[in-house]
C-alpha cells in the first residue's frame, strides 16, 4: 500500500533483506509478492538511469527513500513502466537476470517495523529443490501423491489425538486401581486420612488422575499426596484434599513447603495443588516431613 515506506535494506549477489514500516503481513501477501516480483523478472524489463535536477525527478514521479537528504541533481532508476526511484546503487542491465526470487522468512523486528529476507538466482533455485525433495519425501512416508500431503499429515494429527484420548482413559483407570489399593495404606491422623506415596516413573498429568481418583475412592475425610520423578533433577507432587476439609487445610500452602525440601515449589487451590522440584534425592525427606507438615496445618 501506499503508506508502507522502506526501513532499510541488503543487497548482496544471492541475497536481500527488505524493512519496512508495517503493523502485520499475512502468508497470503508474502506468497503476493513473491508472486509479483517473478512476475516481474520473468518480463526481464531493461534497467534504465537518468541523472536530472531533483525537481526534474519529484516531477517525474520518482519515489525517494526513508527521508534521506539529496543534493541538487539525483541519479533516478527506471524499471520498465512500473518503478521509478531515486537512487544510488548499482543494477543489473535488466531484472531478467535475477532468475528467480524466493522469500525466506518474514518477522517483526521492532514496533511497526517488519523484515522480509529473501533469495534470489540460483540459491532460490537450491532452496526450491531441497524443498522439493523433502516434500516427495514426506508423500513417500505418508504413501500419498504430492497433493494429497496436507490431508494425510491432517489424518496423522487426528490418529495422534485419538491415542492421546485413549491413553489418558487407560491411565484413569489404572489410576482408579491403584487408589483402591493405596487407599487402604492411609495414616489416620485423628480424623482425617492421609495417603502420601512415591509413584515410580509416572508423570504430573497421571499423578493427578491417580489423585483424584484416591481422594474419590476416600469414605471420610482425607488427603492424598503424591510424588513422581522422572529423572534425578526432575520432580512431580500433587496434592488433594477432600472438599469438606477446605477450611481447615490449604493444600496449596502445605505442598509449597513439602516440595521446597527437593528444591523446588509451586501451589494451587485449598483442594487441589502442584508442584515441582530439582532433586529426587530428596523425596524420601520430604515424605517423611509431610506428615507433620499436615499434622501442623490440620492442629490434629
Amino acid at each position: 500500500g501506499p503508506n508502507t515506506g522502506q526501513a532499510g535494506s541488503s543487497n548482496v549477489d544471492n541475497r536481500l533483506r527488505f524493512d519496512f514500516n508495517a503493523k502485520q503481513v499475512s502468508d497470503k501477501q508474502v506468497r503476493q509478492v513473491e508472486d509479483l516480483v517473478n512476475e516481474r523478472v520473468a518480463q526481464a524489463d531493461g534497467v534504465s538511469e537518468q541523472i536530472m535536477s531533483i525537481e526534474e525527478a519529484k516531477h517525474s514521479g520518482a519515489i525517494a527513500m526513508f527521508g534521506e537528504k539529496y543534493g541538487s541533481e539525483v541519479r533516478v532508476v527506471s524499471i520498465g513502466d512500473y518503478s521509478k526511484e531515486f537512487c544510488g546503487g548499482t543494477h543489473l542491465p535488466h531484472i531478467g537476470y535475477v532468475g528467480s526470487f524466493k522469500v525466506i522468512s518474514e518477522s517483526s523486528i521492532s514496533a511497526g517495523t517488519r523484515r522480509v529476507e529473501a533469495l534470489v538466482g540460483e540459491a532460490a533455485n537450491e532452496v526450491s529443490k531441497e524443498e522439493s525433495r523433502v516434500l516427495k519425501e514426506a508423500a513417500r512416508t505418508l504413501g500419498r501423491p504430492v497433493k494429497d500431503v496436507l490431508v494425510g499429515i491432517g489424518e496423522l494429527q487426528q490418529q495422534l489425538k485419538d491415542s492421546e484420548k485413549n491413553r489418558q482413559a487407560l491411565q484413569a483407570e489404572m489410576a482408579a486401581l491403584k487408589a483402591q489399593s493405596l487407599a487402604q495404606q492411609a495414616t489416620l491422623l485423628g480424623d482425617v486420612q492421609l495417603i502420601a506415596q512415591e509413584m515410580k516413573k509416572t508423570d504430573r498429568e497421571a499423578l493427578k488422575l491417580m489423585a483424584d481418583a484416591m481422594r474419590d475412592s476416600l469414605n471420610e475425610s482425607g488427603i492424598v499426596l503424591l510424588v513422581s520423578s522422572e529423572s534425578a533433577d526432575s520432580v512431580s507432587w500433587v496434592m488433594a484434599a477432600t472438599k469438606d476439609l477446605g477450611k481447615r487445610i490449604h493444600v496449596g500452602k502445605v505442598l509449597k513447603s513439602i516440595s521446597a525440601i527437593t528444591g523446588g515449589g509451586g501451589g494451587g487451590r485449598p483442594d487441589f495443588a502442584q508442584a515441582g522440584g530439582k532433586d529426587a534425592s530428596k523425596i524420601s525427606e520430604a515424605l517423611q516431613k509431610a506428615e507433620s507438615l499436615v499434622r501442623e496445618a490440620l492442629g490434629a
